[in-house]
């Protein structure tokens, strides 16, 4: 799957929910970096939609309870 979304975000770079996938996939095997990443360009892309915009919230708070 991974080899298909990242084919599918070079063919067309602003596929939200190719990059969404992404960001589920990288998160799933532990690389918060790269999947922030890919949520914050799929969020870009498709600001209106809830599923990208709680992926991105998730990883963004995330980031705040580790710093404290």
């Amino acid at each position: 799957a991974l080899d298909y979304l990242n084919k599918a975000v070079r063919c067309d770079p602003h596929f939200a929910d190719a990059h969404a996938s992404l960001a589920h996939l990288h998160l799933a095997v532990g690389d918060a970096k790269l999947a922030k990443k890919h949520a914050m360009i799929a969020y870009k892309e498709n600001p209106t939609n809830t599923e990208i915009a709680n992926l991105l919230w998730q990883l963004t708070l995330g980031d705040k309870k580790e710093q404290r």
